[in-house]
């Protein structure tokens, strides 16, 4: 199997798993939210907040350090190295983990009075500590089947997850146990998954538990370890600084709301069928500068070719959308959504250059890179919220990102000399922009799930004539597809 098909295959079964977690994902958030309603659905976001941000004092860089060390070693077929750098990054991601877990749930009331001004959420940050240490954990699971180039069986665990978290969290609500019932089906649903996980390394991959430790270059792991460590930081912050200010400035309800309009971003994230996770071990373990090049190059064309109608399409019917769906109570949430749409685009395209940087051992150019726009998110959001609430923060974040990946792009084409054609960009974004008038067409129209669903195909129909019209559509693009769903 060339590189190209097996590159292309594994984004296949990627994709198709967090599709059908994106759809299980979708259907999860319409009847929390609809059930919790606004107030408690905004306690809930306010605890996966909480779980975002001390998330990275759980990894420190550990994750991305496993699936890199992992995979390169692997295609050397060094099983005992891969065996002893994975015993050895879990014993610190132990440590870790439920360390912070625990500081956590033990001064939750400092966290919630005095960080964020939420006195009456005590408790729910004490839930986040459990929530913490099961989401480290499992994270752990799917950098380390990542890095064994596993997809399947990653993919397999992440949809389980979603399946338990749906069962377990809107079971507990239904049985009246509300919020803390929601956030302990959460909990349930990542214990599971952490045990089936290390039952599935047991019997599939026993090397890692029975081979004896051997040496292996620590200097260089933990080199590369450091700078990761620094990117991770910077990046997690500056990730969720917009959903962490709007819970310091804005009401519990405001927490909700965005987090649906977050939720539904990452949602169109999702079906874009190249993965930076996918891309991140071909790019560790590739040594040949015109391979990488070539695989950079494809993943951009065809994530363009995908995330800009999405990302279109989705501003465009964001206000029918939250209305059939969530209901009058969350409208508020239509107008931080119609940006965030469009923030989709740059995070995907600036995940796959940061994935290519990480992968060729450059981590500190993102890191650099990430601190800058880290402190210029604060500040934007800082004054955009209190201008216009939670769209303020929307807008922070597409400033921030898109002048993130305008400044990627150019170290990549000045520093790096890795050149592509400005047309994989361009064409989709031209015929996205024509799409995206004739669906604010349709928008009058819409007054059910029926014609929003029609309007919606049909709007991808005319975006997809377009780019075969000016040529960003080929035979090429569609016999690839049509080879590769063969498998």
């Amino acid at each position: 199997m060339g590189l190209k098909t097996e590159i292309a295959r594994a984004n296949i079964i990627f994709t198709g798993g967090r599709f059908i977690s994106a759809a299980i994902g979708f259907f999860f958030s319409i009847i929390l939210a609809r059930i919790l309603q606004p107030y408690n659905f905004g306690l809930y976001s306010f605890c996966i907040v909480i779980v975002s941000f001390f998330i990275l004092f759980t990894d420190l860089g550990l994750n991305s350090t496993l699936i890199r060390f992992v995979a390169k070693n692997m295609k050397l077929e060094e099983r005992r190295k891969v065996s002893s750098i994975i015993k050895s990054i879990f014993k610190y991601k132990i440590a870790l983990t439920m360390s912070t877990g625990i500081i956590v749930s033990i001064f939750s009331e400092q966290v919630s009075l005095l960080i964020f001004n939420k006195p009456e959420a005590g408790f729910i940050v004490f839930l986040a500590g459990f929530v913490l240490i099961g989401n480290s954990l499992f994270a752990f699971f799917e950098s380390l089947f990542t890095g064994l180039k596993k997809f399947s069986i990653l993919s397999g665990i992440q949809i389980s997850q979603n399946i338990f978290r749906f069962i377990f969290v809107i079971g507990l609500v239904v049985l009246g146990m509300s919020v803390s019932g929601a956030i302990t089906g959460l909990i349930l649903s990542y214990v599971l998954m952490v045990v089936a996980s290390m039952v599935i390394v047991y019997k599939k991959y026993n090397f890692i538990v029975s081979e004896r430790e051997t040496m292996f270059d620590r200097r260089d792991m933990l080199t590369f370890s450091a700078w990761v460590f620094m990117y991770s930081i910077v990046n997690t912050i500056y990730a969720v600084i917009d959903q962490l200010m709007i819970s310091a400035m804005l009401p519990l309800e405001s927490v909700g709301f965005y987090k649906i309009s977050n939720t539904w971003a990452w949602s169109i994230i999702y079906l874009v069928p190249i993965a930076s996770q996918v891309l991140y071990p071909y790019f560790s373990s590739s040594t040949n500068r015109d391979q990488m090049k070539t695989m950079f190059s494809n993943s951009l064309k065809y994530s363009s070719i995908f995330i800009f109608p999405l990302a279109f399409l989705l501003s465009a019917f964001s206000g029918p959308l939250i209305l059939f769906l969530y209901k009058a109570s969350f409208t508020v949430a239509s107008e931080a959504l119609r940006i965030m749409a469009f923030v989709s685009i740059p995070i995907v395209i600036s995940m796959i250059l940061a994935t290519y940087f990480t992968g060729a051992k450059k981590p500190e150019i993102i890191a650099k890179i990430l601190f800058i726009m880290m402190i210029l998110n604060i500040i934007f959001n800082y004054f955009l919220i209190q201008l216009y609430g939670i769209s303020g923060a929307a807008i922070a974040t597409l400033i921030a990102k898109s002048t993130e990946t305008a400044i990627l792009f150019i170290i990549i084409i000045l520093v790096q000399k890795l050149t592509f054609k400005p047309s994989i960009l361009i064409k989709p974004l031209i015929a996205s922009i024509f799409m995206y008038f004739v669906a604010l067409f349709f928008l009058p129209n819409v007054t059910n799930y029926l014609t929003f669903a029609i309007y919606g195909v049909l709007s991808l129909l005319i975006y997809a004539a377009i780019m075969l019209v000016i040529g960003g559509l080929r035979k090429e693009e569609f016999l690839t597809i049509r080879k590769l769903l063969k498998f």
